[in-house]
């Protein structure tokens, strides 16, 4: 029997795998289909650090402007260890994460950090990049928004959906190369708002749950869900080869769009920078077939800087000139064949 039959429990469908827990989630997942590729579950005893004899990074974590200890990841043969002082701890092989929460206080907290951390680490651990954007499709293709600071990634994402486009994902982008093409891994059908952007493209949040109780963000489900429950829009679960990636930035100091066109060698700059685990990648000595990576990526799929006025008003606009920009670049040979 492999380590894959020993729980039971149900099968979901995140970032590409087939994910099998006994754990049940409050964020919104697909349902798996297939085999599952890893399991996930909560252990009530900590996790023993005798495998683990080499300290790999260690950093100050804070939250809500307060101080809340380090985070730590330790190596050891073929397995990591990433401990949130004080909160929880996660096992992390190729076949399985194990969790174990240190005080009950912070158990909300678990569940957040698997679905993007944790697991960003794991997609890495098994060759798959994993960048920090959010994700739509158009016309079986899928448009991209990198994570910038005050961006915009997910207000362009729900602006889409909006408008009859399927959402891929909202935070957590997978991409492989498959059959000489960049594909877009879906994620879950699910977004994060925040309260006006709620209030924007929803008409409120008093009914929405929030992603915990020490943050205003909104949980949004996407689609139906398997008992006919209705969301805003709808997800795509399916993935996608990208066509372009765009590079978010809301200004003050401007009154029209604009999009340029950024460098393969910025472009990759650009990708390093917002993808979750470029740091720990360099200390676990993955940095090298992670950069080759990314420089195909950059050389193949156009990244454009996208700027235009803050405000939810002008995100239709906005909407329409990515893909009148989509459209062009089509037209000139830049998409469609990404090798």
């Amino acid at each position: 029997m492999s380590c894959l039959d020993t729980i039971e429990g149900t099968t979901y469908r995140i970032y590409g795998i087939n994910l099998a827990s006994d754990h049940h989630f409050v964020n919104r997942l697909g349902k798996g289909r297939g085999a599952p590729d890893l399991i996930f579950n909560f252990v009530e005893v900590p996790i023993s650090q005798a495998d683990y004899p080499k300290i790999i990074f260690s950093s100050d974590s804070k939250m809500e402007g307060k101080q809340k200890g380090l985070i730590a990841l330790f190596g050891g043969e073929g397995r990591l260890l990433v401990r949130f002082s004080g909160m929880m701890e996660y096992e992390i092989t190729p076949k399985r994460i194990t969790a174990h929460v240190f005080d009950p206080e912070y158990q909300y907290l678990a569940e957040l950090h698997l679905l993007s951390e944790v697991l960003s680490l794991w997609l890495e651990m098994n060759g798959i990049v994993a960048l920090h954007a959010s994700a739509v499709t158009a016309k079986d293709h899928a448009v991209a928004f990198i994570s910038s600071k005050k961006g915009g990634k997910s207000s362009l994402a729900a602006q889409f959906v909006k408008s009859g486009h399927k959402l891929l994902t909202d935070d957590i982008l997978p991409v492989e190369k498959r059959d000489g093409l960049f594909i877009g891994r879906p994620g879950y059908p699910q977004m994060r708002m925040w309260p006006d952007q709620a209030e924007h493209f929803l008409g409120g949040c008093q009914d929405l749950e929030l992603i915990h109780p020490h943050a205003s963000k909104r949980r949004i489900p996407i689609g139906a869900d398997v008992a006919g429950s209705i969301g805003f829009g709808e997800f795509s679960s399916m993935d996608a080869p990208l066509s372009a990636i765009y590079l978010p930035e809301r200004r003050d100091d401007i009154q029209s769009i604009q999009i340029s066109a950024v460098p393969p060698s910025l472009a990759l700059i650009e990708m390093i920078r917002n993808s979750f685990t470029a740091r720990i990648a360099e200390l676990l000595g993955w940095s090298g077939k992670r950069m080759i990576f990314l420089s195909g990526l950059a050389a193949s799929v156009p990244m454009r800087r996208l700027a235009f006025p803050n405000g939810n008003d002008h995100l239709t606009s906005v909407r329409d000139a990515i893909l009148s920009d989509i459209e062009q670049l089509a037209h000139e040979g830049e998409i469609g064949n990404n090798k």
